[in-house]
């Protein structure tokens, strides 16, 4: 499970939207799962995984590993 405070010491956190936001007062439980070769998915509370959008932000959309839902470390 992650959790992790942005620098305005908020949590991550979902939106209505799918969004991910950093403005959560608590933790949000988002578990990262280790696929190897340094890749990385993170789950969020609603099932999905976390996909990249051209515009460099995070929504909770993915429903299967690819290039959009896999993240290098």
């Amino acid at each position: 499970m992650l959790s992790s405070t942005a620098s305005n010491g908020k949590f991550w956190s979902v939106a209505d939207n799918d969004m991910v936001m950093l403005d959560g007062d608590g933790p949000t439980p988002f578990i990262v799962e280790f696929t190897g070769n340094s890749k990385l998915t993170i789950k969020a509370p609603n099932e999905n995984l976390l996909k990249t959008e051209q515009n460099g932000l995070f929504k909770a959309t993915g429903t299967e590993v690819n290039a959009h839902t896999l993240l290098e470390f």
